[in-house]
């Protein structure tokens, strides 16, 4: 294997050298007059424009070369400027594209066609002295393909902050068709769940292009309410039988920074599996929405390699993706590391001569900036992690109990040939962990500012919740930062991990409790205030509350909330003990929010109906 890598690594050391030959002098004066304008010299080159070697060049040396750019373009004039082809031809199997010629250098993200690449006997002396990206020797053969165009993983996107919301709409009342109903009844309801992204130091054009996108999936969801809630109070005032309708969307983020957005919506089924799912992906910097060809520039290469991905597929639903993706039509979302389809990661390690590299760059600029790299199909995880132009090398190997068995006795983590192994011994939660056998682990790594993680996501043993392990990866091996056992996982947004939690309150509460990736690599509850989006409810007795004013923060006088008032739980502070309750009428707009003391519900039965579940004390 030796031999074999240092021919690969020859050959490879070739290839780039005519590569860097001609990227010297790339570039037209609209592409980078452009993107000087819109973000300055020193945004030029994290992201299109004139394509950068490893190092970061200053301002200075920037000008330069755009001088210089623009000047070789002039002199290349006459002569037919490079088209790029719209598609190219597939690469054959036995004769990969890096090898077969040299890559050709990426064209603007924003479409402007390069001039045509001029080399210079400066330019081949500069490309020898510019270190190269290598490969590293432990790679295993099997899970490297040799498709791969040089390209620098950089440190030069932020990450946005974000949040996430929810928004419901509820109305619920006790089925009376069938006579008087019994004191613990629950309440038939109509109810809308959408979670929603918040970008919070986005640009006004970015939070402007999300809300644009929140706007087109609420817009069909309410309609659907409305229409349901209208004939569900048509119902309850003719005394007609009654009915429950659930319409809730969750949002799935994949990757939010300055370079790209990239999030769904879905649509949760009774049995909470996903339905309708609808994509975005926008463009961090101008807020337009990218297309499948922004990201892939040989839409036919990937058409080509996509049934190694898919492989699951039958062949006449893989034909029709193929079709898609030359349609320029198919649905997909971006990570840090590839692109998904159909929820299976194609990354751009091993593709990036048909991939626009601009989009995958690393992202540890900021204090509480991250870069969430996601396993491929197989579990195995290859990237840059430490940026040091080398890539690094991470997998996760379960040692099962037995032959035949779920269960397993140790976890082994592998970072660059280096095993480190892990048994209920460093934590109990490990022999809580399940694998299947015909699965890979599904694992992501963490790059934080202070080093990275892997983290892991098991079944319970006892099909009671997941276990989330986290580890850091260290040169001399990994450690175990992070043992959680949570009931279910809502979400996994970024760094973020949404988990259903229950709580004694009013016999049984389900919370949604958030929980973000802090720092030393464990997961820290976002505050005290946990949302639940529980309900709807109705008050039996009269009970005390603070009316909660429009900036959500300032309380109002106490008040009497009279008996048979509808409402939902919308979040608890834990802190205070408090619950913020949301009351409604028979029309949507018949909305206000009150804040409520825990300790009055001593016997909650007695006080709330459409509980449905027994009291625990």
């Amino acid at each position: 294997m030796d031999k074999d890598f240092e021919k690969y690594k020859d050959d490879h050391k070739n290839m780039m050298d005519e590569f860097y030959k001609s990227l010297d002098g790339f570039g037209s004066p609209s592409d980078d007059s452009f993107f000087k304008d819109l973000m300055g010299d020193s945004d030029l080159s994290a992201f299109g424009g004139l394509q950068q070697a490893q190092e970061d060049v200053d301002v200075s040396d920037l000008e330069r070369k755009i001088a210089e750019a623009e000047k070789l373009a002039a002199e290349a004039e006459a002569a037919p400027a490079f088209e790029a082809p719209a598609t190219a031809a597939a690469p054959k199997a036995q004769e990969p594209a890096a090898f077969a010629a040299a890559p050709q250098a990426a064209p603007s993200s924003f479409g402007t066609a390069p001039a045509a690449p001029v080399t210079t006997a400066a330019s081949s002396a500069q490309a020898a002295a510019e270190p190269e990206p290598s490969l590293p020797k432990w790679l295993p053969r099997d899970n490297w393909t040799p498709t791969m165009a040089p390209f620098v993983i950089r440190q030069d996107l932020r990450a946005y902050l974000f949040t996430l919301s929810t928004i419901a709409f509820m109305y619920g009342a006790l089925d009376r068709s069938l006579g008087e109903p019994s004191e613990d009844q629950k309440l038939n309801s109509v109810k809308l769940l959408i979670d929603i992204i918040l970008p919070q130091d986005a640009p006004p054009v970015i939070q402007k292009a999300v809300e644009a996108t929140i706007d087109e999936v609420f817009r069909s969801a309410i309609e659907d309410h409305e229409r349901n809630r209208n004939k569900f109070v048509q119902n309850e005032k003719s005394r007609q039988a009654l009915f429950d309708h659930l319409y809730r969307m969750d949002v799935i983020t994949y990757r939010v920074d300055e370079c790209v957005i990239s999030y769904a919506f879905a649509e949760i089924l009774e049995d909470g599996s996903y339905g309708n799912m609808k994509f975005f992906n926008i463009n961090g910097r101008n807020g337009s929405r990218l297309r499948l060809s922004d990201v892939i520039m040989d839409l036919e290469g990937l058409s080509f390699r996509i049934g190694e991905y898919l492989d699951y597929l039958p062949d006449n639903i893989l034909s029709a993706v193929r079709e898609e993706i030359m349609a320029n039509t198919l649905d997909f979302s971006i990570c840090s590391n590839g692109i998904l389809i159909d929820g299976i990661l194609i990354p751009v390690v091993k593709n990036s001569d048909i991939f626009n590299v601009d989009y995958f760059n690393s992202m540890k600029s900021g204090e509480t900036a991250m870069n969430i790299i996601m396993s491929d199909k197989d579990g195995h995880i290859c990237w840059d992690f430490d940026c040091d132009g080398v890539l690094d090398d991470v997998d996760l190997r379960p040692v099962y109990t037995g032959p035949g068995a779920a269960t397993i006795s140790a976890v082994e983590v592998i970072r660059n040939g280096v095993i480190t192994t892990f048994s209920g011994k460093d934590d109990p939660l490990i022999n809580e962990c399940v694998f299947a056998r015909d699965e890979a682990p599904m694992s992501k790594v963490i790059i934080a500012e202070n080093g990275s993680y892997l983290q892991v996501k098991a079944a319970a043993k006892d099909g009671d919740g997941y276990v989330v392990l986290v580890f850091r990866l260290d040169p001399d091996g990994a450690k175990l930062t992070d043992a959680k056992k949570v009931p279910d996982i809502l979400q996994e947004a970024g760094n973020v991990l949404v988990v259903r939690d229950y709580t004694d309150l009013l016999g049984g509460l389900a919370l949604r409790r958030f929980y973000q990736f802090g720092n030393g690599g464990k997961y820290e509850s976002l505050s005290e205030v946990t949302s639940v989006m529980e309900g709807p409810f109705q008050a039996k007795i009269p009970f005390r509350a603070r009316k909660l004013m429009y900036d959500r923060k300032t309380l109002g006088a106490l008040e009497t909330i009279p008996s048979g008032t509808k409402f939902f739980i919308e979040k608890y502070n834990e802190s205070e003990q408090e619950f913020v309750f949301v009351a409604f009428g028979e029309l949507s707009q018949e909305r206000r929010n009150i804040v409520v003391k825990a300790d009055q519900f001593v016997d909650p039965h007695a006080m709330i109906a459409g509980l449905g579940r027994p009291v625990v004390y």
